[in-house]
């Protein structure tokens, strides 16, 4: 009898460990929504950076193939005017 006590005892004070070390501020369940949280925030990340790297395909493509765009990219750039365009320059006074 005095054993089952004891063993009672010694099983409770473990699950009380257990409980503890699972929803103890910093412990591990406090840790798995902190790394929950990362994961949305860098799956969020990569999304953009998915589409930036879609935008800056098809601009690379364009640069590859068009001359026209070729030129505009290069008109925006430096400033260049096109024959048959009138260059305005802004005026602050």
């Amino acid at each position: 009898m005095m054993l089952r006590r004891f063993l009672i005892l010694i099983l409770v004070g473990i699950n009380a460990l257990l409980l503890y070390q699972i929803f103890a501020p910093g412990k591990a369940l406090q840790q798995y929504r902190d790394s929950r949280k990362a994961y949305s925030e860098l799956r969020r990340n990569l999304k953009e950076v998915e589409r930036e790297n879609v935008r800056l395909s098809r601009r690379i493509r364009l640069l590859q193939n068009s001359t026209v765009y070729q030129g505009k990219v290069v008109r925006s750039k430096t400033g260049f005017v096109g024959q048959g365009e009138i260059l305005y320059l802004p005026f602050e006074p």
